[in-house]
């Protein structure tokens, strides 16, 4: 069973997670840890139900000193397990009835010398909200084969669900364009279980819900968006779906203290 505790409490720890859905959710707003005694497969928030992150080093105290094993076992032992899932067929989520795409493993004994990417986030405009690009969909699938390439399972397995998370937001994307919006919702709900920092993802639920009628949440996801880092706002201001929010003090002010710092 999980429990939440503030973050200075850490002697008693074997393994602390935290909830990256800022905005939309009150431990990730808390900026509390969840902690556990043992690592678990796919923890869930128990106040958003998105994914929670390992935190880095944890897990490295607090284990049993009779069985003399090291602390590190235990990570160890859940990285080559990651490894093996992966090769073994954990696919990414891909849209209609295209093909899953798994990652293939590169043979321990070949070297690959892979340069880092600094990739800025590009949106297209759709006819309704606002997609992530071709492009940066593709790297976010790159990312996730080099880090495993490299043997950097956690991070692979991170990029991956990034990976599927815009996937879906596109899919959430065309659906509003053909008027399903509890599809495109449905969608867009499952993306933030993978990925709950993608900035679109909250965009997007804000239109569904301007679409709705439901402009107060529109406006709290649409800050959500804003506090998760959104930074497409030349592609909004050509967005029509939002044009019953900017008459909006509030969204003004949101505006105003995030637009600057872009």
């Amino acid at each position: 069973m999980l429990k939440q505790l503030p973050k200075s409490i850490t002697k008693e720890i074997m393994y602390q997670y935290k909830c990256k859905s800022i905005g939309d959710c009150s431990v990730a707003n808390s900026g509390e840890y969840v902690k556990s005694e043992t690592m678990l497969n796919d923890p869930k928030c128990s106040d958003c139900g998105c994914a929670l992150e390992l935190v880095e080093g944890s897990g490295s105290g607090g284990g049993s000193k009779k069985s003399g094993a090291s602390p590190k076992l235990g990570p160890m032992i859940a990285a080559g397990i990651a490894a093996v899932a992966i090769a073994g067929g954990v696919s990414w989520y891909l849209l209609g009835s295209k093909p899953a795409q798994s990652i293939a493993i590169i043979p321990p004994s070949a070297e690959i010398m892979v340069e880092e990417k600094v990739v800025t986030p590009t949106a297209e405009t759709a006819s309704s909200g606002l997609a992530p690009s071709e492009t940066e969909t593709s790297l976010a699938r790159r990312d996730a084969d080099e880090k495993l390439r490299q043997g950097e399972f956690s991070e692979a397995e991170r990029k991956a669900a990034r990976s599927a998370a815009l996937e879906m937001i596109k899919a959430a994307v065309a659906k509003m364009g053909q008027g399903d919006l509890n599809g495109a919702e449905k969608e867009l709900q499952q993306a933030k279980e993978r990925d709950a920092t993608e900035p679109l993802i909250y965009y997007n639920l804000a239109i569904v819900h301007l679409r709705q009628n439901q402009p107060e949440e529109a406006l709290r996801h649409m800050e959500a968006s804003f506090m998760a880092g959104f930074k497409h706002f030349e592609a909004m201001d050509q967005d029509t779906d939002i044009d019953p929010l900017r008459k909006s003090p509030k969204f003004q002010e949101l505006l105003n203290i995030y637009r600057k710092n872009v």
